[in-house]
């Protein structure tokens, strides 16, 4: 089950991980891999990348549209100059992301989705739910209401 952690990193200063990683050779946990869905999904719903093919269903199954899609993803990362492994994984970031010198796929799919659509980021935790506990000691993040309290 994903986890919302703090990052240390001003320009995303919080973002919700995964637990177990998601793709390829991977755990595939449900809810990681829901986490992961949803991120993809709202990320290329907003017109800015040329979606993969195939729908991207938010159903916590990690099938070949969903590894598709997050090697697209990362793919488009890497074409843009990121220094990240398209190796078709969501791997959990550690705690000290931003201490080393590759970026991690779920901080870039967070870091797209607050930019590219921030409202489906703040909807995040409602959508796909979120561990209370932090695993690794991470520091705990509130949770994000949406405006309006919904």
């Amino acid at each position: 089950m994903g986890f919302a952690m703090k990052t240390g990193d001003s320009r995303l200063p919080e973002m919700y991980n995964v637990i177990y990683a998601v793709g390829q050779n991977s755990a595939n946990y449900f809810k990681d891999v829901k986490l992961v869905q949803y991120c993809l999904q709202k990320i290329y719903a907003t017109g800015h990348y040329a979606a993969p093919k195939g729908a991207m269903t938010v159903d916590g199954i990690c099938g070949p549209t969903t590894r598709a899609w997050i090697k697209a993803f990362q793919n488009e990362m890497v074409s843009q100059g990121w220094c990240m492994n398209p190796d078709g994984r969501v791997d959990r970031a550690p705690a000290d992301a931003n201490a080393h010198n590759v970026t991690h796929t779920i901080t870039m799919l967070n870091a797209e989705l607050k930019r590219l659509n921030p409202n489906a980021w703040v909807m995040l935790p409602s959508i796909v739910p979120l561990s209370s506990g932090t695993p690794s000691g991470a520091a705990s993040v509130p949770r994000v209401t949406p405006a309006g309290g919904a």
